[in-house]
């Protein structure tokens, strides 16, 4: 996905996101899912891809916040003999009418060895009690994984507290609904737990 804000003076009346495709990826198999405004594509030399959105007339920040934001969502495979650790990065620039191009930030993705759920479940490894819990926390985990730490967290997303403990004190906190992840070397998994 490909975001974009008019943060200039005036409506932006042509928009136009240009995007070279990494050679990690198979270019013949790029899908468009959704935009914010009609757009269309053009592809040349089957990596340069640009999302031009004519008459767009995309109002300033100043004057709509809101709707002076744009997207556009596409999909598209890696090639077939990419390989574990390969890295697929991506970048686009953008262009407001005739101004010089907006350069997104970079974005990399890690290729990592599938886990299928048949192969590996956090959520059955990694177990949290008593749940609801007045004072203490215990966290257990399978043989077959490794503890590193574990977070708390309140509804709203604010870290409470972080440990390198499987037994979290909690008794200082409200009664309420909170977040715990627990980070392993396989992964991590967050759960719901109720202080009372």
């Amino acid at each position: 996905m490909v975001r974009f804000q008019n943060t200039g003076t005036a409506d932006a009346i042509n928009v136009r996101i240009e995007d070279v495709l990494s050679d990690k990826l198979n270019w013949n198999t790029i899908r468009p899912l959704t935009a914010s405004h009609d757009y269309r594509i053009e592809i040349l030399d089957g990596n340069n891809v640009s999302f031009i959105f004519d008459n767009i007339n995309l109002p300033p920040e100043v004057s709509n916040p809101e709707g002076s934001n744009g997207f556009v969502a596409f999909q598209i495979k890696p090639i077939q003999n990419i390989a574990l650790g390969d890295v697929i990065e991506n970048t686009a620039d953008i262009y407001f009418d005739f101004n010089a191009a907006i350069v997104t930030n970079t974005v990399s993705t890690t290729v990592v060895e599938n886990l299928g759920v048949d192969e590996f479940g956090l959520d059955g490894m990694v177990q949290i009690y008593p749940n609801p819990v007045s004072s203490t926390l215990q966290i257990k985990t399978s043989k077959t994984i490794s503890f590193e730490k574990a977070a708390v967290y309140s509804t709203l997303g604010k870290l409470i507290l972080e440990t390198s403990e499987n037994q979290i004190n909690i008794e200082t906190l409200s009664a309420g609904i909170y977040f715990v992840e627990v980070a392993t070397d396989k992964g991590s998994i967050t759960k719901k737990i109720v202080k009372e």
